[in-house]
């Protein structure tokens, strides 16, 4: 099923063109201009950025110990590490094969990173379980 482009936000796809450079956003769009059927949500509110860098801090630690890494966390602690905002967004952006989450300003006009989960299993999440306030 080809997905269609207004379904989603357009600030996060400019986001994503602008960050050629990076690897994991280019996967990401390439999927998205492939026509890949796509759901995207959004946390309802802002987050502290503290606490962001404390669970992928976390996350980055254990899978490096078992010899693994998060794709993207490389460049996304860096940049929240040095960010001057005190609170950010995170979206879910959820195809059947993949998904990826992105880490912006409250506004969406900056990115602070973006990272490549695969899925274990072709399907669809519940993302109103795993994404709320």
């Amino acid at each position: 099923m080809k997905n269609k482009k207004s379904e989603i936000n357009e600030k996060l796809l400019r986001l994503l063109r602008s960050n050629e450079n990076d690897p994991v956003a280019t996967s990401c769009m390439a999927l998205i201009l492939d026509g890949h059927e796509i759901r995207q949500k959004s946390l309802r509110n802002s987050i502290p950025i503290k606490k962001v860098i404390d669970i992928y801090s976390v996350r980055e630690t254990i899978n490096s110990s078992r010899g693994g890494s998060i794709k993207g966390c490389d460049r996304l602690l860096p940049n929240l590490n040095s960010a001057s905002a005190s609170h950010i967004m995170i979206h879910s952006l959820e195809f059947e094969f993949d998904s990826f989450v992105v880490f912006t300003d409250e506004a969406i006009e900056n990115m602070f990173g973006i990272l490549y989960l695969p899925k274990k299993n072709k399907g669809w999440y519940n993302l109103e379980e795993t994404l709320h306030d």
